[in-house]
């Protein structure tokens, strides 16, 4: 009877570890974006998922994609996969699965039929209603045809192809303005077929829900905010934010369209951070940080998401990385020297289609602006047709630096700085990335702008270009200058938004077009290591009402180096 007992007390306290166990340490929970379960398509097959863990803090340590019992098709470190499978006609039980950093082990079954048809499958959109960068994968086969698939194209309208790669699968995001569009998806094989899938989508801008702020210095950090319908908060309350430690001196932040992925340059390299789908912490990849040439300047994502690019103010050169769309590591392709004409590349960005790649240099006699075509497939760069262009020889001759360049649609605009800021617009050819100056009858005064990379704004939706104002010797000291868009990318009807006591030097939009981000310190202060601040604003051409902030972003002794936003969710 006593050893009976015993048994029993046995059995329940090792069911009870084990329950507590089990409870401490929940199973990684898998989301799987693509293919859809029991779906039918060609091959290759377009996977993407990630992981997540609600009870261990060191995150995932991989995930893994099964073709059939014990085959290892594909492994990834981290948290997140995408990524394109080859597979032969047939029925597949495949099983996605994650191992987190707590000896936890998740598993996600998708059961996929692969057929052997000759066409074009469209892994995603998988909704007629998207989000505002729109996320497309797709694939191609043609069996007959033994040299395989040649090009897929992406067009958004009757003649309008933003991606075009070599390859018999693509992978890209699509920038475009909100409305409903008539895509195409196409593929040319190498035997003399045409492959076509289409489908009608509508297209929203959606809202962030993180915010990251850069802490300049020798131990730089990047400071994580929550967004809520463009209220910040800090998630530590009254305390700092949570801190991310980057390399040493860094200098501005990129994060991935599909909110994947954060990148801090820096003076030690690129700092390259996974981010997590749990609560928006910063993670390194393995590998970072990644090497650069020299002292960066400015770094920007094509909107494809599949390139990063840097410039140098120093050794006036260009730089282009491939980002690893599961891991998010990155692999230098192209890299040019400028000749003195550059003069101290102060921002590089792309066009909004991601084709072209722009950067302004600092040149105190001309601004110039120049210009390359990227090659979607290899990263290459190669000059566009007039690339330099001269800025601002229609209006004031010698602007003295340029500093900023931000486009949307089919426009780029260019800051530059002299003893009132200008701001100067061009249209981009579509088709060879040339540049035409938009005509102007006046100066676009910006008004004392401050000299920073992110200091111009051109909002996403196609409405308004807008710079924050320095502080001049009188009040009221600070400011913003706004614009409206007109026909022609045009800027008219300037209007000038008083911004406190609040210091501006970035400035960024949220994803829906209704808040504007900015950072910068306040000015009252008189010591020498004010703390860098972060407040949020309801986006309006007539006024800027402040609905959030200022709030810090780490103590005293850090200068404001750049902020970025991202979606709360991958994807």
């Amino acid at each position: 009877m006593q050893a009976s007992s015993l048994r029993v007390r046995l059995f329940l306290v090792v069911s009870a570890i084990t329950f507590l166990t089990t409870s401490l340490f929940a199973e990684p929970t898998i989301t799987v974006l693509s293919p859809g379960s029991t779906s039918s398509s060609g091959s290759p097959v377009f996977y993407e998922a990630y992981a997540t863990s609600s009870s261990c803090s060191n995150g995932i340590a991989a995930i893994r994609i099964y073709t059939a019992p014990g085959i290892n098709a594909y492994t990834v470190g981290g948290a997140h996969l995408e990524t394109f499978i080859d597979l032969k006609p047939g029925t597949y039980d495949t099983v996605v699965q994650a191992w987190d950093n707590c000896g936890g082990v998740g598993k996600a079954f998708v059961t996929i039929n692969v057929n052997s048809d000759t066409a074009v499958t469209v892994f995603m959109p998988s909704s007629p209603a998207g989000q505002i960068p729109n996320h497309l994968a797709a694939s191609a086969q043609s069996p007959s045809c033994a040299a395989g698939i040649n090009a897929m194209r992406i067009y958004t309208a009757n003649g309008v192809a933003p991606y075009t790669v070599h390859s018999s699968y693509l992978n890209a995001f699509v920038n475009l303005l909100p409305g409903t569009y008539n895509f195409t998806v196409q593929a040319w094989d190498n035997c003399g077929k045409v492959l076509k899938s289409t489908f009608t989508q509508t297209l929203a801008g959606q809202t962030d829900g993180y915010l990251y702020a850069v802490n300049g210095g020798v131990n730089g950090t990047v400071a994580e905010f929550q967004l809520d319908d463009g209220v910040l908060s800090n998630p530590n309350g009254d305390g700092l934010p949570p801190q991310f430690q980057t390399a040493s001196g860094p200098q501005s932040i990129a994060i991935d369209p599909g909110g994947w992925f954060a990148y801090v340059l820096t003076m030690g390299g690129i700092s390259a951070y996974e981010v997590s789908q749990t609560n928006g912490a910063l993670m390194p990849i393995s590998g970072s940080p990644f090497r650069t040439n020299g002292s960066s300047s400015d770094i920007t994502i094509d909107p494809n998401g599949n390139f990063l690019s840097i410039c140098d103010k120093n050794l006036n050169s260009i730089s282009v990385y491939r980002i690893d769309r599961s891991s998010g590591a990155l692999t230098e392709t192209a890299t040019i020297y400028g000749s003195a004409g550059f003069n101290g590349l102060a921002a590089v960005s792309t066009d909004s289609s991601g084709q072209y790649l722009y950067a302004v240099n600092q040149n105190y006699s001309s601004v110039q602006v120049f210009g390359y075509r990227i090659n979607l497939d290899t990263g290459a760069l190669t000059e566009v047709p007039g690339s330099p262009y001269t800025v601002g020889n229609a209006v004031t001759p010698n602007p003295d630096s340029g500093f900023a360049l931000s486009s949307v649609a089919n426009y780029l605009y260019v800051g530059t700085q002299t003893g009132t800021g200008q701001a100067f617009g061009y249209s981009v050819n579509f088709s060879t990335g040339e540049l035409t100056p938009i005509p102007t009858s006046t100066a676009w005064l910006i008004d004392e702008v401050p000299a920073y990379p992110r200091a111009l704004l051109a909002d996403n939706q196609g409405r308004f270009v807008w710079a924050p104002g320095s502080a001049p010797s009188t009040s009221p000291q600070n400011w913003f200058t706004g614009y409206e868009i007109m026909s022609g990318g045009v800027l008219a009807n300037q209007t000038r938004n008083l911004n406190g006591s609040f210091f501006t030097q970035s400035i960024v939009e949220d994803g829906s077009g209704k808040y504007l981000y900015v950072q910068g310190f306040d000015q009252d202060c008189t010591s020498d290591s004010c703390p860098s601040l972060v407040s949020s604003f309801f986006l309006n051409y007539s006024s800027l009402v402040r609905i959030s902030g200022p709030l810090s972003t780490s103590g005293e002794g850090t200068a404001a180096r750049g902020i970025a936003v991202g979606r709360k969710t991958g994807d």
